[in-house]
């Protein structure tokens, strides 16, 4: 499990009023606006790059995401984004949050329209959720986690808290060792959320997540 303890540098600025800056790589796919409002309401400054210079000086990064796996894989291609990201990550342990196919990128391989090379952050694969399984794809709207324990992303939200999900691919066969968070869709278990270390993610949407969203985000910005 991931041990749940307090950034140094985001204590000292909350003790001189500021907020914690937060760098934000823009891959060019999707609207950032609600994601950039949803960390301020969270009580960060938020700063949008796809500068690798920015994102090895980050105090803490965001992945966003929206759509195809394979579209977000050559993002990071072509703005070569793939090294400097695992740089910062795991060699300087820059604390870093993805969610939906944010999330998703951080798996080695990616298995939708093809295979597609992910940022290898956490040892897994992408792949559709079963269809057989699952009421209708996508796996679209609100829905509770089986269990909160062992990551600080949902500390005082409760053993079952609920969020919101657009998606028909997940994180499976995760070799790293990390925490994970499941909900249940259908009679499909679906990897919600992974933490490891300095390694944060959901599937669910938390600037689409209303309070339970922007609690998960404080969270990530105070204690990651």
């Amino acid at each position: 499990s991931t041990p749940l303890y307090s950034s140094a540098a985001s204590d000292v600025y909350k003790r001189q009023g500021m907020s914690t800056p937060v760098t934000v790589i823009d891959i060019g796919i999707g609207n950032l606006s609600s994601v950039l409002k949803a960390l301020k309401k969270a009580g960060a400054t938020p700063t949008l790059t796809s500068d690798p210079e920015q994102i090895l000086q980050a105090s803490k990064l965001i992945l966003p995401g929206v759509g195809a796996f394979g579209a977000g894989s050559e993002a990071l291609q072509k703005l070569q984004l793939i090294q400097p990201i695992r740089t910062a990550v795991l060699e300087k342990h820059i604390p870093i949050l993805g969610f939906c196919m944010g999330m998703q990128l951080f798996a080695t391989t990616g298995y939708e329209n093809g295979s597609h090379p992910g940022l290898d952050l956490i040892q897994s694969e992408v792949r559709m959720l079963d269809p057989h399984m699952c009421p209708v794809l996508p796996h679209m709207g609100w829905n509770n986690l089986e269990s909160t324990a062992g990551n600080l992303l949902f500390s005082g939200l409760g053993p079952n808290p609920h969020f919101y999900f657009v998606h028909s691919f997940h994180m499976t066969q995760i070799a790293t060792p990390a925490t994970v968070n499941m909900c249940r869709y259908g009679d499909q278990l679906v990897v919600a959320a992974i933490a490891h270390q300095n390694i944060y993610g959901t599937q669910f949407h938390p600037e689409k997540s209303q309070s339970n969203g922007i609690s998960a985000l404080k969270n990530f910005i105070d204690h990651a």
